[in-house]
């Protein structure tokens, strides 16, 4: 069963810029989707106070393959690090589609 994850990330008042995904994360996304194993993703950044990644998996092992790779658990440890200093809060949102 495939599963939609939505990462929301939001500033408050005198919040800093937000982090931007690396180039090697969007890469492994674009691999991840041409081997089948993601439907589609996409990033809102339409309001300037939040920006909203939303990814569909073909199913959960994909999503936690995608998950433990180097190159994620690297950029998730700068974004909480950079959103902790700059009271940028984030929500993760998992549901079965």
């Amino acid at each position: 069963m495939a599963t939609r994850v939505i990462l929301t990330y939001k500033k408050q008042e005198g919040s800093g810029d937000f982090i931007a995904m690396p180039d090697d994360v969007i890469q492994l996304l674009d691999k991840y989707k041409t081997d089948g194993k993601l439907i589609d993703w996409s990033k809102n950044e339409d309001d300037a106070d939040s920006t909203v990644y939303t990814m569909t998996w073909q199913s959960d092992e994909d999503k936690d393959e995608f998950r433990k790779e180097t190159k994620v658990l690297e950029f998730a440890d700068l974004a909480n690090k950079h959103n902790f200093d700059n009271s940028i809060t984030s929500t993760l949102d998992e549901f079965f589609v």
